[in-house]
């Protein structure tokens, strides 16, 4: 295949032209592209010399053009391809045979537009897809019937954008999308709340820029993503103090894993552990290690890596009564690195008591926990009163194992409503006996 390019603008390689590529592609694969102008596209047995109208399907094996011809009515930027649909953006604002305004979907077999139409109100310049999600990122300030500037998340489905809102205070011309994680691009001085020199990690859950923040001096056009190196390509001469080779740089990412909570509660014959995390960055999973001393040495007590919905569980089944164990929590990166992250202890009772301890915190204003052990297995009931002995929350009601256990109150009565603030009684009956504590909430921020 070639490109002419005293048709093409600047040139096909240095165009802002999009490249998708169908990576479930059989060996007859299609390659979509965008180019920045018109184009004739030659092959090796034929020349094609009507204009390529900005975007084309070319056959990977044979270089030439397929029927397929959207026939875009100004310059295609970027394109994502995802199943059956190809994602396009540019200054088109006709596109598949419809009125579309810089982004569009098409069907990958007919060229046709879909229905799909988040109606940008300026230029997409860059876009990335993520199961469900479509990133787009350009010069616009509404896209997908929300304000959002220069940077969105739209419903794959719908076209509407999310709620995600990042803002970034100049042009997105590049996007990547690694797991939890969202990488942008372009000409900005701040996004996702943080200032960050025209390159930024956000978190694809809240929108937020993350720690990572390489300072580029100069505008960033291209992004490609490697394990744990990122590779950007630009305008740009230094990053921060570092002086950098002209317009590209590859970047580390330190795996960065924001550790809120790490607990040990343990039973007669078993130590259950729970974490949550409130980032994760270049991430695979959790090891979980144990020890019989606080200085070590540290055995791994998981098979495999712990992966999955935060907050995570493991249960450690191997344990003594009387014994106290160290454990630790670490992180594992995408390269298989692992950060140590955390650690807690637990005591194992040579013989249980029943009994019914203090909540924590106290006085609360979200969640409070209510712990309390069993000298043996058996049926309880766990229960938060007002101060004229009303149930306001059934917390637990059914048979438990002796050892120790964690239930949490969120200040919410039976039916979900929050509760006023004030001072309430937690009663546990359990194996004929009574036992009550109190707890005080306090009014909301």
């Amino acid at each position: 295949m070639t490109v002419d390019p005293r048709t093409v603008g600047y040139g096909f390689t240095l165009s802002p032209a999009g490249l998708g590529i169908d990576a479930n592609a059989t060996p007859e694969a299609t390659f979509f592209f965008g180019l920045y102008g018109d184009a004739s596209v030659a092959g090796t047995t034929q020349t094609y010399t009507d204009p390529a109208d900005y975007i084309a399907a070319l056959d990977a094996a044979t270089g030439l053009a397929t029927a397929w011809d959207p026939g875009a009515s100004d310059e295609v930027y970027a394109l994502a391809v995802n199943g059956p649909t190809v994602y396009a953006c540019g200054e088109f604002t006709g596109i598949g045979g419809q009125s579309r305004r810089y982004i569009a979907a098409l069907d990958a077999e007919t060229a046709l537009a879909t229905a799909w139409n988040p109606d940008a109100s300026d230029i997409v310049i860059a876009l990335a897809v993520d199961g469900s999600t479509v990133y787009a990122g350009g010069a616009f300030t509404r896209i997908g019937g929300r304000a959002r500037n220069r940077i969105a998340a739209l419903d794959a489905e719908t076209g509407l954008a999310t709620t995600w809102n990042t803002s970034a205070s100049g042009e997105v011309y590049a996007l990547a999308v690694s797991g939890s994680m969202v990488y942008a691009g372009g000409d900005f001085m701040s996004i996702g709340g943080a200032a960050r020199h025209n390159l930024a990690a956000l978190d694809a859950a809240t929108g937020l820029s993350t720690p990572w923040d390489p300072d580029l001096y100069g505008t960033v056009y291209t992004l490609a993503l490697s394990g744990s190196t990122i590779y950007a390509g630009g305008a740009f001469r230094s990053s921060g103090d570092l002086p950098r080779a002209v317009g590209i740089a590859a970047f580390e990412i330190p795996t960065a894993v924001t550790l809120e909570s790490f607990e040990a509660t343990a039973a007669v014959d078993a130590v259950m552990l729970s974490w949550r995390t409130t980032l994760e960055v270049q991430h695979l999973g959790f090891h979980v290690y144990r020890a019989l001393d606080a200085s070590g040495p540290y055995d791994r007590r998981t098979e495999t890596i712990i992966c999955g919905r935060n907050p995570y569980v493991f249960t450690d089944v191997d344990v003594r009564p009387g014994r106290t164990y160290y454990y630790r929590l670490c992180a594992v990166s995408l390269d298989g690195r692992e950060v140590s992250i955390g650690h807690t202890a637990v005591t194992i009772a040579a013989q249980w008591s029943t009994v019914l301890h203090g909540s924590r915190p106290n006085p609360f204003v979200g969640t409070t926990e209510v712990r309390f052990s069993l000298a043996r297995p058996g049926h309880v009931t766990l229960g938060v009163f007002d101060v004229r002995g009303r149930l306001v929350k059934q917390l637990a009601s059914g048979d438990r194992r002796a050892g120790e256990h964690v239930l949490r109150w969120d200040g919410c009565d039976n039916k979900g409503r929050r509760v006023s603030a004030g001072l309430y009684l937690y009663r546990l009956d359990a194996s004929g006996t009574t036992y009550t504590n109190r707890v005080v909430r306090l009014r909301d921020h």
